[in-house]
């Protein structure tokens, strides 16, 4: 376990600058704002809603790294994909985010589909 960490168990929820995770197990460091989720991880930030085995993040640099099983949504951009791995990355103070699919990487914009092994953009 981390120093100066919060662990929660059990489908537990931590909310900072308006973004919540979930999962069986959180892990975050206060200082360093820093955090792992390990089972059933959902992020929900900006609309979106992105769910995988395992996240890390950093919330400071506003940026999350997901594996294993990856999906994600946005209702209101009509926005939903899938991928082994994703990368998001955001500019604090910014609307800007950025994700980067890759692994069997699949992305329906509007209802378009879209697969590929690598997919990046300013979808979310």
């Amino acid at each position: 376990m981390m120093m100066n960490a919060l662990r929660q168990p059990a489908l537990c929820i931590l909310e900072r600058g308006g973004r919540q995770i979930f999962g069986d197990s959180v892990d975050y460091n206060t200082k360093t704002e820093y955090g792992t989720v390990d089972g059933n991880a959902r992020l929900i930030a900006n609309g979106t809603t992105l769910t995988a085995n395992h996240v890390e993040g950093w919330f400071g640099q506003i940026k999350a790294v997901a594996t294993g099983g990856v999906t994600f949504y946005n209702e209101e951009r009509n926005t939903s994909g899938s991928a082994d791995h994703a990368v998001y990355t955001q500019t604090p103070g910014q609307d800007d985010g950025q994700v980067l699919l890759t692994g069997s990487a699949h992305v329906n914009q509007k209802w378009q589909p879209l697969g590929c092994a690598r997919i990046e953009g300013g979808i979310i």
